[in-house]
């Protein structure tokens, strides 16, 4: 239980980090469009909270300059990676530290069963807010 716990507040940690550390310098400049459904997604964290047959359900977090748009899952006969996609505000204006989650449900092919289930790397972005994640662990 205290593992559980202790894994819980270290994702917060590194999901508040994201926030704080992918935002842009505290200069104030006027408020620019947000950025265009074109721009590329970038991989942001996840964690999974529950998983039964073939239902995931993890909890994704956006704020700041980060925007929640969608889960994916790419699967093959021995894994499963998930991919929490976000846009990121590169409008240069000054980025709100609120962060909030939600979860959300992926319906696999086919059942997770013995395939392992990894995490798509982080973009470059999450990275630098975040030089270390937590191990995924299966409920």
């Amino acid at each position: 239980m205290r593992m559980r716990r202790t894994y819980g507040a270290t994702l917060a940690c590194i999901a508040l980090a994201l926030v704080l550390g992918a935002c842009p310098s505290s200069k104030k400049e006027e408020a620019q469009p947000s950025p265009s459904a074109s721009a590329a997604l970038l991989n942001t964290p996840w964690q999974l909270v529950d998983k039964a047959g073939s239902a995931l359900k993890v909890r994704v977090y956006e704020g700041g300059c980060f925007t929640f748009q969608r889960v994916e899952a790419q699967e093959s006969e021995r894994e499963v990676v998930v991919a929490a996609k976000s846009s990121l505000d590169t409008s240069g204006r000054v980025c709100p530290s609120d962060l909030r989650s939600h979860d959300e449900t992926i319906t696999l092919k086919d059942p997770l069963g013995d395939r392992t289930l990894t995490a798509a790397p982080l973009s470059q972005e999450a990275q630098r807010a975040m030089p270390t994640l937590p191990p995924i662990r299966t409920p």
